[in-house]
């Protein structure tokens, strides 16, 4: 506002200084009259070209220098020309007093407009800065709602994830349940033949049951006669006892190879062969031979396999210890040496302790309180070079391979086809061959 005040007081006041030198309309702009009073020369009175163009006359005059001789302007005539200047100055002063309330009224119009347009600014700026703010929560309000989006669309996948995962194990339960039908059938076909199996063994139990007390009234029959004070009843008893220990011992071979035998089913055929009534033909007998004997060879196989590849590894092991030599194709360790030298001519008292590679006991000389009596020459070359190198009271264990020990046969049922066998031997004495 006080920007635009300057620019109108600054033309009042020039158009009021040159407005005495030239009197104007009170219609006429007064910046027409400013820059017509400028057209007027300084050395002539203004008032001259006022009075001229007062009477709608342009001005014709021009400076000129007045000569001696002029006469003088009488008093009277002066008089009444100064009342004319007076009487046009006091129009043209009114003139310019109207024109400068109009000036005035215009300017305090431009006032108020400012200061409304001031007024009206600072509203505008006023809500410009509400706007802003409303603008600014807005934008917050869209970024909620955009990360309110994000994590609605995150939420829908993982909730699409989760259906899926749902439709998965619900296809899973259904499948389970469907193989959990088909196990259940399964099962229940099995414990049917189980039942029926169970009925046949208990079948075959109550006539093996029936045999064995005809077996056992027979054979109270036949020892009230059977005198075993007699030398010949005592030599078929002893008989009859090699024959049991025999199968006894085969029957326990049998199992250690990993065929299981039947003992009932077993004695009820020794005694079918007794009483002279088989219960199976020949063909049937052969037969189930034949499949026993395949089924023995696949696990004597497999067991002989297994035993000489950990063989292998037990010398290779046992090779590399301290003080390991390998002669006549066994491993020996002095435990601690003797102090005699043993000829091959002299007795050898020892004990032995027999393991298999894994530690099992097969015998133990010692804790049976046994010694092993005869000439060094007399062993096996596998213990006798190393008892040799080792002297009177002394010990040493020696590492025997399967084909220097019981081969592919074994000895069952404690010892597996194809083991590498493991020998503690300890020198109780020496006794000298004497001259």
């Amino acid at each position: 506002m006080k920007r635009h005040s300057l620019i109108f007081h600054v033309p009042l006041a020039i158009t009021f200084l040159y407005g005495l030198s030239h009197p104007a309309n009170a219609e006429e702009d007064p910046l027409a009259v400013i820059t017509a009073s400028s057209n007027f020369d300084n050395s002539v009175p203004a008032i001259l070209n006022y009075a001229q163009q007062e009477q709608g006359k342009p001005s014709s005059g021009s400076v000129q220098v007045a000569p001696k001789t002029q006469k003088r302007v009488q008093a009277s005539d002066k008089k009444s020309s100064l009342d004319t200047k007076y009487s046009q100055q006091q129009g043209w002063l009114t003139q310019k007093d109207a024109t400068i309330r109009q000036l005035q009224m215009q300017l305090a119009d431009k006032n108020a407009q400012e200061e409304t347009f001031s007024q009206k600014e600072e509203e505008l700026t006023t809500q410009i800065k509400a706007l802003q703010t409303q603008l600014g929560a807005q934008k917050l309000q869209n970024t909620e709602l955009a990360d309110v989006q994000k994590q609605s669309a995150l939420l829908e996948a993982q909730l699409k994830e989760k259906g899926t995962q749902l439709e998965t194990l619900t296809q899973k339960l259904n499948d389970n349940q469907q193989q959990h039908s088909t196990q259940v059938s399964t099962l229940q076909e099995q414990l049917n033949q189980e039942s029926l199996a169970v009925k046949a063994k208990e079948a075959e139990l109550a006539k093996i049951t029936s045999d064995f007390s005809q077996f056992k009234d027979e054979a109270a029959k036949k020892s009230a006669v059977v005198d075993l004070k007699l030398v010949p009843q005592q030599q078929a008893y002893s008989i009859g006892v090699s024959l049991g220990n025999d199968v006894l011992q085969e029957l326990n071979t049998r199992e250690a190879q990993g065929v299981k035998v039947d003992r009932d089913a077993a004695l009820l055929g020794i005694s079918d062969v007794f009483k002279g009534t088989l219960a199976l033909d020949e063909s049937t007998r052969n037969k189930s031979l034949a499949a026993a004997s395949q089924a023995l060879y696949e696990n004597l196989s497999k067991a002989e396999s297994q035993s000489i590849k950990e063989g292998k590894l037990y010398q290779q092991k046992f090779a590399k210890q301290k003080g390991v030599e390998f002669k006549e194709g066994v491993y020996s360790k002095i435990d601690y040496a003797g102090q005699e030298a043993i000829e091959p001519e002299d007795t050898v008292v020892i004990v032995m302790k027999e393991t298999l590679t894994d530690g099992t006991v097969i015998t133990d000389m010692d804790a049976a309180g046994k010694v092993w009596s005869q000439p060094l020459s007399a062993y096996p070359p596998i213990f006798s070079g190393p008892l040799k190198r080792l002297g009177n009271h002394g010990s040493i264990t020696v590492v025997v391979p399967p084909d220097l020990a019981y081969g592919s046969k074994g000895l069952p049922p404690k010892i597996p086809p194809g083991a590498t066998m493991t020998y503690s031997i300890r020198v109780v004495d020496v006794i000298k061959k004497t001259k």
